[in-house]
């Protein structure tokens, strides 16, 4: 055995010497060139022995949080929603099925059709959209031409205009959140939506680290080389980012909260139903607009009359405010 292994350790410093003989021959060139594939080779070995290094937690957000970036990057609302804990999307459900049982069916049949006349208005006007937002995008610092933004308005305003017509009340009263967002209109909207918005990308994950609070903190490596750590949290042995899970069930409540006293007696929805020709009034006249200004002021205007319809003397529908005034 003793003969075994100075025999086999022998052999190795053998070659050992042998490489070392070898090294001494190259020339500078062959020498750089070979240190250079060693470096490339450690670096590219790096990735793996970090996932081999990493937690079960650390790898199961890092999981999470490519399954994320990648629904981010295409757009894709309905795997987001797939991605929620069961108790989050059991909140969505129910959410939903409460608004459908709750709104008034004449009430929902006019906000549809202003929604419909909203749409035109994105599609007859998406080039004064297209340079208002560009200027927002330029202050933001993540500039875009208006010509690339205008025709993402207006595929997303035409998808929108369909949507709202399928969206009845009893299949928001079915409550099957799922079957909803797989509708083609959330596609466009979501492709549109994260090519308007280029922040909404991202990245790649490159590396994770556990927190003492039992976070795991993910890093994404935007496209423009910065980085930004997001903290993600398990909820029911689902990983979400951290920002989601703070408050959402206190967030889930109040609007639970809301749409139940979301009610309407004759008198507030015969003001409300009133209200309805003069906001469509203000919609036609920003398809008129030439110009930036001009569809603002038709916008602000049918927005100050939603807000004196909602929140002014009276008080919102269902809601007690002005009662003793």
């Amino acid at each position: 055995m003793q003969a075994w292994i100075w025999l086999t350790a022998r052999k190795r410093f053998q070659r050992v010497a042998i490489r070392r003989r070898a090294m001494a021959n190259l020339t500078i060139n062959e020498k750089d060139f070979k240190m250079k594939r060693s470096l490339c080779l450690s670096l590219a070995l790096l990735p793996a022995l970090a996932v081999l290094a990493a937690t079960p937690a650390e790898k199961a957000a890092e999981t999470a949080a490519v399954r994320y970036a990648d629904s981010l990057e295409s757009g894709r609302i309905v795997d987001l929603y797939s991605m929620m804990p069961a108790s989050y999307q059991k909140d969505v459900a129910n959410v939903v099925r409460t608004f459908g049982a709750t709104m008034d069916a004449d009430i929902w049949k006019e906000v549809q059709s202003l929604a419909g006349l909203l749409a035109d208005v994105a599609v007859a006007k998406s080039d004064l959209l297209a340079s208002m937002a560009a200027e927002s995008l330029a202050a933001e610092g993540t500039p875009r031409p208006a010509a690339e933004i205008a025709p993402d308005i207006a595929k997303a305003a035409k998808a929108f205009k369909s949507l709202s017509g399928k969206l009845t009340l009893d299949t928001l009263k079915a409550g099957d959140v799922k079957a909803v967002l797989t509708y083609p209109e959330f596609s466009a909207i979501g492709e549109s939506s994260k090519s308007m918005n280029k922040e909404a990308v991202a990245g790649a994950v490159v590396g994770s680290k556990a927190a003492e609070d039992g976070s795991v903190v993910v890093t994404f490596k935007q496209k423009d080389g910065e980085t930004e750590d997001v903290p993600f949290v398990a909820v029911d042995g689902t990983w979400v980012p951290k920002e989601m899970a703070d408050g959402w069930k206190e967030g889930a409540d109040e609007m639970l909260k809301g749409i139940k006293e979301m009610k309407f007696d004759a008198a507030k929805k015969q003001q409300f139903l009133s209200m309805m020709p003069m906001l469509k009034s203000g919609l036609e006249s920003a398809k008129m607009a030439t110009s930036k200004e001009q569809l603002q002021q038709s916008l602000m205007m049918s927005v100050f009359s939603a807000a004196m319809l909602m929140g002014g003397p009276g008080g919102a529908p269902g809601s007690s405010a002005g009662a003793d005034e």
